[in-house]
């Protein structure tokens, strides 16, 4: 790479995290500091009113003089602050501006002397206007927080995640199924194929992360290494891979397992700006379902916009590969696979598989781990008789879609209206409690959690196929949801996908997204269930 070439990927980085990250992050810091001394100002008017309530009025002029003082010392501090943030403001413009014009001139260079530097950069003129028309559409879509205080937003989501651990365990019904012969065996190969839905992160979540290998740091492994060694397969078993991502194309591999007689397409979940950009692009987009041989359209629903491109991108790709490899390997079977990001488009590749008529004159299984909700109920129906996923605790993800973030929304409308109205329980009494150790009485808490449920009315996709709720015991107080108390380390059920429609509040909401716990717990329980059924086989 030249030294032009270098200099473009910095000029263009540089500036778009000036404005993606450094003036957002001085206007929050404003309006933080604005809402602050408000905060002191209102705190001190209070207290100069309890003093002069305490000296019965005789010397009022005196607390009036305190007053006026206090609303002077406020009004120069709003003045400094919104005068030291347009100064700023203005610095960083001025920053990103002429970062900006350096970068056209380079990216003008670059299309004179017919070079690609910019064409698949994460930072290009092209892909920052995208992933500011993105950061716009996040922004229209949950403008009820805009007018919001910030410690108010805190307060609110403190509450509600109190009001929803009460009700979890007086007012959740989960409908479970039971395991079957085909639930049983797809939970038998979704243990099988996790292996791969890791490995193919790579250095940074393999060797660092998971493994805990720090000093793998610094040494030069690629991620096909990562992925062979991890896996266990044999070099030349890794038919074809691209562990990088583009503009609505996600990083993936293509392997032959002889073991399991499959040909394996790997995805990989969110690790740049481009899978980013696929996760926000979170509207819904009509897909009809058509039967492979005679086009009749079967089913229509909604499905993630950005992960439908995604895997429409990854297909076309992808699929002159899978069909060579199948036709060498007549008796082999084709499967999908992916975690998070990657178990989404999984979960859409398969969704488009089942209309193929290529594909579907041989078949396929795919599995996903960590889903987000990707698909309406009127195409998982049918999307079940492919697809095995499966959620580790309560994993944010696995519950996120448009749907869910607009209910939220109309979480703080509800939660702000009150506070202003001051009628009924007020979020910030719950909020207290939870902060001091207060208690709520269960009737009341679950009333006001009703109440605020009632406005969760936007459309929500559904987490895809057949889902297989995990939990562990020593961290996920929720298992009493699915089972009884039981000595094993880790539980699971099938449920219905409804259970994922609401986002879960929790000390492991993010943490429980980490791939190795989804093949760590899946190891455990089909040991499980195994010698369970051998067991029963040799006692009767």
């Amino acid at each position: 790479m030249s030294l032009r070439e270098k200099g473009y990927k910095v000029v263009s980085a540089s500036a778009a995290a000036v404005e993606t990250v450094a003036k957002p992050a001085v206007k929050h810091t404003h309006k933080i500091m604005l809402e602050g001394s408000r905060q002191i100002h209102s705190g001190i008017e209070d207290f100069i009113d309890t003093m002069d309530e305490s000296s019965k009025k005789k010397i009022s002029w005196f607390f009036k003089g305190l007053k006026k003082i206090n609303k002077g010392v406020q009004n120069l501090v709003k003045y400094s602050i919104s005068a030291n943030y347009q100064d700023t403001a203005s610095s960083l413009s001025m920053i990103e501006n002429g970062l900006t014009s350096q970068q056209k001139d380079l990216e003008a260079y670059f299309e004179k002397n017919n070079k690609d530097v910019h064409r698949n950069w994460a930072f290009s003129l092209e892909n920052r206007e995208s992933i500011r028309e993105l950061i716009s559409y996040v922004r229209e879509s949950t403008h009820e927080f805009d007018n919001v205080p910030y410690h108010r937003l805190l307060q609110y989501f403190i509450a509600f995640g109190k009001l929803q651990k009460m009700a979890r365990r007086t007012m959740w019904n989960i409908q479970k199924f039971p395991m079957d012969d085909i639930l049983y065996n797809g939970l038998k190969e979704m243990k099988d194929y996790c292996k791969y839905a890791v490995g193919i992160y790579g250095k940074l979540l393999v060797r660092i992360i998971i493994e805990k290998k720090w000093s793998r740091l610094f040494k030069f492994e690629s991620d096909e290494e990562i992925l062979v060694k991890y896996t266990g397969m044999k070099r030349e078993n890794l038919i074809y891979s691209y562990i990088k991502s583009k503009k609505y194309m996600p990083a993936y591999a293509l392997v032959v397992d002889p073991d399991k007689k499959a040909v394996i397409l790997v995805v990989r979940g969110t690790m740049s700006v481009f899978d980013c950009m696929t996760d926000m692009k979170g509207d819904y987009t009509t897909h009809d379902y058509t039967d492979p041989f005679t086009g009749e359209i079967i089913a229509s629903g909604l499905v993630h916009s950005g992960i439908l491109t995604c895997a429409k991108n990854l297909l076309n790709e992808v699929k002159p590969r899978i069909m060579i490899a199948l036709d060498k390997l007549p008796d082999y079977k084709l499967v999908v696979i992916g975690h998070s990001l990657g178990a989404g488009a999984s979960a859409l590749v398969s969704l488009l598989w089942m209309s193929d008529p290529d594909i579907m004159s041989r078949g396929f299984l795919g599995f996903a781990y960590a889903p987000p909700a990707v698909v309406s109920s009127e195409l998982n129906v049918h999307l079940k008789k492919y697809l095995f996923s499966c959620s580790f605790g309560n994993d944010l993800v696995c519950r996120l879609s448009f749907g869910a973030v607009k209910d939220f929304c109309n979480m703080v409308t509800f939660f702000h209206t009150r506070e202003t109205d001051r009628t009924g329980v007020k979020a910030s009494e719950v909020a207290c409690k939870v902060l001091y150790g207060g208690k709520m009485e269960s009737s009341r808490g679950n009333m006001l959690y009703k109440e605020v449920k009632d406005t969760f009315t936007n459309y929500k996709l559904e987490a895809p196929g057949n889902i297989f709720q995990i939990y562990q015991l020593s961290k996920h107080p929720d298992f009493v949801l699915i089972a009884e108390e039981t000595k094993d380390d880790y539980i699971g059920e099938y449920v219905d996908p409804k259970f994922y429609e609401e986002i879960i509040f929790s000390k492991t909401t993010f943490t429980d997204h980490m791939p190795n716990f989804y093949e760590d717990s899946l190891e455990y329980l089909v040991k499980k269930l195994e010698e369970k059924r051998q067991g029963e086989i040799n006692s009767s």
